[in-house]
């Protein structure tokens, strides 16, 4: 990703690492979403296979975690920067989506899916990274 300059910063846009999404989706919480450890209180904070109408929802319309982030748990999964496997062919993604049960959407949760997968079930979330 090319070096930009942002605000008088100079530094660059990457994808998280899985420790750096994890971390950040929790917002300084050790539960199983940010919430919560309840399943019953996932909807408050995320789309799953139990509430999306099976489809991708607009960002922000369920509450953010404690550092205004919106759409952590479900929604879509997000690629990591991590790859999976030996080949490096699979990229990992984290937070689920919602085609996917609640279990899946945890923050400790995580998938892998080919590098050129395209679905409307996988996103990204990007870091910017002063130099």
């Amino acid at each position: 990703i090319e070096t930009t300059e942002r605000m008088g910063l100079v530094g660059r846009w990457r994808l998280p690492t899985a420790t750096e999404w994890e971390y950040a989706c929790r917002a300084g919480t050790d539960s199983r979403w940010f919430n919560s450890n309840a399943d019953s209180d996932l909807d408050e904070v995320g789309w799953h296979a139990g509430n999306s109408g099976a489809t991708t929802r607009e960002v922000g319309q369920k509450k953010p975690n404690d550092w205004g982030l919106y759409d952590t748990h479900g929604n879509v999964a997000e690629w990591c920067s991590d790859i999976a496997g030996k080949e490096g062919l699979k990229r990992i993604h984290k937070g689920g989506s919602w085609l996917m049960e609640s279990e899946s959407t945890t923050a400790a949760a995580s998938g892998s899916s080919s590098v050129d997968k395209k679905s409307d079930g996988i996103g990204l979330r990007l870091v910017w990274a002063p130099l």
